[in-house]
């Protein structure tokens, strides 16, 4: 049996978000196009100014918007689909979803004890078990929208690849 004890905090569901961004192709399509479409055709136009025209001011102030869109409206459109998610819940589901609680790994089955309360979760209930390419967080998804999130920072008791990898030899086991 592995155990851990780690906190979850709102920057680790916006880290969460941010994944399932970067995996959403029309946000992939909406992001290609902030970042180099618009900013090059502006480049364009700026180049445009300088030479045909020679007013550099013009095209130095169109330049440095294109430079400007390139680098804010990815922010800007990250921050406004973490608004939307923020949105979708009351401080009481908060509440709930954040805060402290402990995860055990046994054969069969696993724990989550958060404020004293004990929710057993079947390995079979589980779609899949992954660490994120950094290493920084974990991830236990339920389906594909719903993930337990285990970031790594805030694990107390066992090592978080230990645990982790323990949590995916169950996982696997209660597959076969």
């Amino acid at each position: 049996m592995s155990e851990i004890d780690y906190e979850l905090r709102e920057k680790d569901i916006r880290f969460y978000n941010d994944i399932k961004l970067v995996n959403n192709p029309d946000f992939r399509r909406s992001m290609t196009q902030n970042q180099a479409i618009i900013p090059g055709a502006l480049s364009v136009i700026a180049f445009f100014y300088f030479v045909y025209y020679q007013d550099f001011r013009t095209g130095i102030l169109i330049g440095a918007i294109g430079v400007l869109w390139g680098l804010m409206i990815p922010a800007i459109l990250r921050h406004s689909s973490w608004k939307q998610v923020r949105n979708n819940y009351s401080e009481e589901d908060l509440k709930n979803i954040l805060g402290k609680r402990t995860l055990k790994a046994q054969p069969g089955r696993l724990i989550e004890i958060k404020d004293g309360k004990e929710n057993t979760i079947s390995w079979r209930d589980i779609m899949r078990i992954e660490v994120n390419k950094a290493k920084s967080h974990g991830f236990i998804y339920f389906d594909h929208n719903a993930a337990m999130i285990i970031p790594k920072k805030t694990v107390k008791k066992t090592k978080f690849m230990d645990f982790m990898t323990q949590a995916m030899e169950y996982h696997e086991l209660a597959d076969e």
